[in-house]
Formats: structure tokens, C-alpha cells, sequence
């Protein structure tokens, strides 16, 4: 049974074990995309030697140079070195065996070693899973040559160099621990890479041990994954969503106050569209010939007034008197501001305070109908209420 098959199948069921629980979590999605730099990764390395190659469990190296390809994919050239020291039985039956084909004891060897170089191959597949534990986890594969020497024995280290040929290839799972906590400073995406493979050796025996061998062997490497050039630049990020229109309301102004207007009877009236400087005629309200007293029917638009008056406590008026044209312009004027005292009395009298309120006679002035007839002069004697204040 060979040495290493317990090495082996504790290799095999780690990485069994590895990729079946994370197999499940290959989904997502990711939106920082790979490195994709050039890279070196020099590795120490340690081998489970096979009891065929009889020979101690080998120490080397290994150097890989290589590149992102894609978002999963990373190909790289392999260069690598391992020494398989000699144990005392190894050597004891290489000594006897030479002694009997008459090589002389000096001539054996005291390790064996194992150099060559080859294509590698990195599948990542839980790449678009950025950020998460299982996105540096990797499949490798790769393809080498090696050459074997002293091993196989002096005749034949010296004599066949092509029966010293191996056809290597291993398999297994890697992991790309990040150094940015260490070396972030210096170099961005540096990374602690581990792999765990199995190695077939595929050689030809020398002249000690006759016809080829297959050797199976576990391999565990550590080394470290350094980037070169300059950090890729991450891409900017989405713009931000275009804001949903949003629907303008047209918003109808509030209709215009109605206009100040003269209260006539039967119809609503109002003030509220009166400013300082408005005026009305109190139609209606007339007075007889050469009096100062309301005519029947005057009181009518009196109150619709006082009314208006009432609901807007905030508008003073002036009250003004007119008459025609008979009579002396002093006597008129005098008439007049009688006449205007007489609606300002009313209008207190129907709750108008008395304050928001002025009395003013203008006489003949300001005529709004024709004096040469009755029905003019009747007009022209009237009673007007302007606007003064509005709070």
C-alpha cells in the first residue's frame, strides 16, 4: 500500500467538502468587477511523497505568472522545484543494489529532485459573489513537465535524460486570502494564496528500478499573490434614477372682488370690492326741492348701506351732498352739507359707528344730469359715499 494514500484521501475529502458546501452559493450578483492584472505568486511548497518514489515528503517552490482573463477565469505559466530527501532505508537499498551492479557507493545520490514548468489554470466560480467568503475560492487545474534526477540512479542521470521525464498534473482548491489590511498601502489586491491539490507524476524509472511509475502524491502550497501595475480604477457608480414627473395642478386664481358699484334695490350689494378713492351715488335717495329731508323710499338703499357698512368694519367713508342748480351757490352748499348730515344720521342710527363717518356739502358742483330740466335737477340733488379708508 503506498505511503501516502491516508495524505490522500484527507486531501480529497477536504476539497470534496470545500466545493459541495459552497456550491450552493454560487448565485448573485456583483457590480465590482475582478482584477485584472498581471500577476507573480511565488509559493512554498510541501508534498506527501508517494511510497514509490521512496524518498522522504519534499520540500520546494514555485512561481506563477499570470493574468485575469475574465470574471472567472485566471491563466498563468508554472515554473516549480521540490527536493525529496533520501531516508536511511532508501539509502541503504540503493547502496545495496549499486554494490551488486558494481556502482561505486560514492556515486549515490542523496535526494531526489523534481524541477519543470508547465500551464495553469484558476476558475473562480463564485466571482460575482464580490465581498462575500466564498469569492477568492478557486479551482485549479494545470499541465507541467518536470525532469527527475539522481533518483532514478548515476547510469541512467547520465546517460537518458529523456527516461527522467515526467507528465505532472494537478488538481484541487486554492484560496486568495486579502493583504489589503497589511499591504494596502503599498499595493492594493495583494492576497495570501493557499491550495490544496492532488498531483499525478507520470515518469520513467532508471536503471536501479526498471519501467515507468505513476505516482499519486498530495500537495499543500502558500505563497502570496502580488499584483502589478497600477490598482484599477473602480467604475463609477449609476446615476441616480431620473425623478418621476410630476404632475403640475394648475392652480385657477381666486376670481377678482366685484367692483364698487351703486346699491340698487332688489339686488345683493356689497362693499367688498371697494378701495380708498371709489365712489357710488345713493340712488334712490332723494330729497324735495329746497329740503333736507329723505324722500319716500330713501331709506331702502339707506339700509342695504348700512348693512354693507356693518359687515366691513374696517371701511370709513365721506359721505357728500349735492343740489342743482337754483338758488344761491352759498345757500346750496349750506343745503347740501344738510342733506349729507341727514344720511350720516340715518346710517348711525342703523349701527354705523358714527367715526368711521365724514359729512361733506359740495352744492351745485359736480352736476351729474342736466339742471335745465326737472328730471335732471332731481338727479343732480343726491347724496354720493366715497371710499376714504379700507384696513
Amino acid at each position: 500500500m503506498k505511503r501516502s494514500t491516508p495524505h490522500l484521501a484527507v486531501c480529497a475529502g477536504v476539497t470534496l467538502g470545500l466545493l459541495g458546501s459552497t456550491l450552493a452559493y454560487a448565485q448573485g450578483d456583483s457590480t465590482t468587477p475582478p482584477d485584472r492584472r498581471f500577476y507573480i505568486a511565488p509559493s512554498a511548497t510541501y508534498t506527501f511523497a508517494d511510497g514509490d518514489r521512496n524518498t522522504r515528503n519534499g520540500v520546494g517552490g514555485q512561481l506563477e505568472f499570470g493574468k485575469r482573463v475574465t470574471d472567472y477565469l485566471e491563466l498563468s505559466l508554472i515554473g516549480f522545484y521540490n527536493k525529496y530527501p533520501l531516508g536511511s532505508n532508501n539509502r541503504q537499498e540503493f547502496f545495496d543494489t549499486a554494490r551488486a551492479l558494481g556502482i561505486s557507493p560514492i556515486n549515490l545520490p542523496t535526494s531526489a529532485r523534481v524541477y519543470g514548468g508547465g500551464f495553469g489554470a484558476n476558475y473562480f466560480p463564485f466571482s460575482n459573489r464580490a465581498g462575500s467568503l466564498f469569492a477568492p475560492m478557486f479551482v485549479h487545474l494545470d499541465v507541467m513537465a518536470g525532469s527527475n534526477h539522481e533518483q532514478p540512479g548515476v547510469t541512467n542521470d547520465t546517460t537518458s535524460k529523456l527516461k527522467n521525464l515526467s507528465l505532472i498534473a494537478d488538481a484541487g482548491l486554492g484560496y486568495d486570502l486579502s493583504l489589503d489590511w497589511l499591504f494596502g498601502k503599498y499595493i492594493t489586491g495583494s492576497a495570501l494564496r493557499l491550495q490544496g491539490l492532488y498531483r499525478f507524476d507520470h515518469r520513467s524509472r532508471g536503471a536501479l528500478r526498471p519501467g515507468s511509475v505513476s505516482l499519486d502524491e498530495a500537495v499543500l502550497m502558500a505563497g502570496l499573490r502580488i499584483p502589478l501595475g497600477a490598482a484599477p480604477v473602480p467604475p463609477p457608480p449609476p446615476p441616480a434614477p431620473a425623478p418621476e414627473p410630476v404632475a403640475v395642478v394648475p392652480v385657477t386664481p381666486p376670481p377678482p372682488p366685484p367692483p364698487c358699484e351703486t346699491p340698487v334695490l332688489g339686488q345683493p350689494f356689497s362693499i367688498e370690492g371697494c378701495k380708498p378713492g371709489d365712489s357710488f351715488a345713493l340712488t334712490g335717495v332723494n330729497f324735495a326741492f329746497d329740503r333736507s329731508t329723505l324722500e319716500p323710499g330713501a331709506t331702502n338703499i339707506l339700509d342695504m348701506v348700512s348693512s354693507a357698512l356693518g359687515s366691513h368694519k374696517g371701511v370709513d367713508v365721506e359721505l357728500d351732498g349735492y343740489t342743482d342748480s337754483i338758488g344761491a351757490k352759498t345757500y346750496n352748499k349750506k343745503l347740501s352739507e344738510r342733506r349729507a348730515n341727514v344720511v350720516k344720521k340715518y346710517l348711525a342710527n342703523h349701527g354705523v359707528e358714527d367715526s368711521r363717518m365724514t359729512a361733506k356739502g359740495f352744492g351745485m358742483a359736480n352736476p351729474v344730469a342736466d339742471n335745465n330740466t326737472a328730471e335732471g335737477r332731481a338727479k343732480n340733488r343726491r347724496t354720493e359715499v366715497k371710499i376714504t379708508k379700507v384696513k
